[in-house]
């Protein structure tokens, strides 16, 4: 599922200005198990994987589903408007309304991680990007640290 921020455009049509891909995850399920055609989203869905293992947000909050995001994206005309932190905010009905007790992303940029902070997350799990790519050398993304330094799992409660 995914929350998406439209708007208008100049001509009074509606455009999409922003959006968070969303899954509902439970303790049995697996990212490796989604099977996919393309590299770059093989690459992101094991990038992924490996990031959510290095910690089991289930037995940690004793929860049995969590609302995970795989990407929020605003586009570039969008941008500093906050609809990234609108985004993340508009969650918390969401799982609400499904009985979801805890939301985490991997934010990947610095950008989304002030965004997030700024809607209440709070860190869960973090590793610097030279770090992951001296461990992990397939996830070595080149020239990313120009922009982020640490790729970081956050978390929200919901209340």
């Amino acid at each position: 599922m995914s929350l998406v921020c439209l708007t208008k455009n100049d001509k009074g049509d509606t455009v999409l200005a922003g959006f968070n891909v969303l899954s509902i995850s439970t303790p049995d399920e697996k990212i490796s198990d989604i099977k996919v055609d393309g590299w770059f989203i093989n690459f992101i869905l094991k990038f992924f994987t490996y990031l959510d293992a290095q910690r089991n947000v289930f037995q940690e909050f004793g929860v049995d589903k969590c609302l995970k995001a795989m990407g929020l994206y605003v586009l570039p005309d969008y941008r500093g408007e906050g609809l990234g932190w609108k985004l993340l905010q508009a969650r918390i009905p969401l799982c609400k309304s499904m009985g979801i007790k805890v939301t985490t992303t991997v934010f990947t940029s610095i950008v989304s991680q002030k965004q997030a902070y700024k809607a209440g997350f709070q860190d869960y799990f973090s590793v610097d990007y030279d770090v992951l790519g001296k461990t992990k050398p397939e996830f070595n993304i080149p020239n990313i640290q120009e922009h982020t330094k640490a790729v970081k799992i956050l978390y929200k409660l919901v209340d």
